[in-house]
């Protein structure tokens, strides 16, 4: 999703013109790289921001296979948590 928006002539225009979301893009992109489980779990049980964080990882060309190493086995983890939380609350 990120690659294929980041590829429109407008949507590339407005987060490079944009200083505010080229300086955001650059800290998600160490946190993709430097972090990558820790991005990727983030990303799954932060529901406000996951859609952002997964977004990211396209407009910074991360790797797809390295993409999917790391979203998978957290989408195995994210409704362990949340059924884990809802049982003890």
């Amino acid at each position: 999703m990120g690659r294929k928006l980041y590829k429109l002539p407008r949507v590339a225009s407005f987060i490079d013109k944009s200083l505010f979301l080229s300086e955001h893009l650059a800290t998600v992109k160490r946190f993709w790289f430097e972090h990558p489980l820790k991005t990727a779990l983030l990303g799954k049980n932060a529901y406000i921001i996951s859609v952002t964080i997964v977004a990211a990882a396209g407009v910074i060309k991360m790797p797809y296979g390295r993409f999917l190493s790391y979203t998978i086995p957290t989408s195995f983890v994210q409704p362990t948590i949340v059924l884990f939380i809802g049982y003890y609350l």
